[in-house]
């Protein structure tokens, strides 16, 4: 070590170099305490090297840390296949009913020959027919839609089972159309 008179370097200087002198005094002791231990055939480094190779301990929170995560993940993974196999194997929860189409059609045009039976075969009778039976088809297709809504409305002659028939409502429904369309 050297020794400065005061004289020549000012009291910060003087402390700044004392702190370096101890910094090269301390990784001298850590490598002497290295080179001991290495000498010896220890397998452990001294505590103050530590920093430098980490020990067992630290491999083995790592490898928990690691194992949880996989634990976790393969854990969340298997919970959201068990939801998903509950969500698309419901029940279907629409209603299904049955429309006859056929007789409502077939009533409609008993209406017809019925109304038009007496008339002679003009072009102002058939444009008015055909008015009538586009206003009736354009009706029937928006009534059976606002009935599917929410429900499976399918043909009654496709249908076996008993099933609920709402062939009186659409009829129903249709009459009121008609009833509304009259001069």
């Amino acid at each position: 070590m050297r020794v400065y008179e005061v004289s020549d370097l000012g009291e910060k200087e003087q402390v700044e170099q004392i702190e370096k002198e101890n910094e090269l005094v301390e990784h001298f002791e850590k490598a002497l305490l290295l080179r001991e231990a290495l000498q010896e055939g220890s397998q452990e480094a001294p505590q103050e090297s530590a920093p430098l190779r980490p020990g067992k301990e630290v491999f083995k929170r790592e490898r928990g840390f690691l194992l949880s995560i996989l634990i976790f993940s393969i854990a969340i993974s298997i919970l959201s296949g068990i939801a998903s196999g509950w969500y698309f194997s419901r029940p279907n929860e629409r209603e299904i009913v049955v429309l006859d189409v056929t007789r409502i059609v077939e009533a409609k045009k008993k209406e017809f020959i019925e109304k038009y039976r007496d008339r002679g075969a003009d072009p102002k009778m058939r444009e008015e027919m055909e008015r009538e039976i586009s206003s009736f088809t354009n009706g029937l297709n928006r009534i059976i839609e606002e009935e599917s809504r929410g429900r499976i409305v399918l043909v009654k002659d496709s249908v076996i089972s008993e099933t609920k028939d709402i062939t009186h409502e659409v009829e129903g429904k249709i009459k009121g159309l008609g009833d509304n369309r009259a001069p």
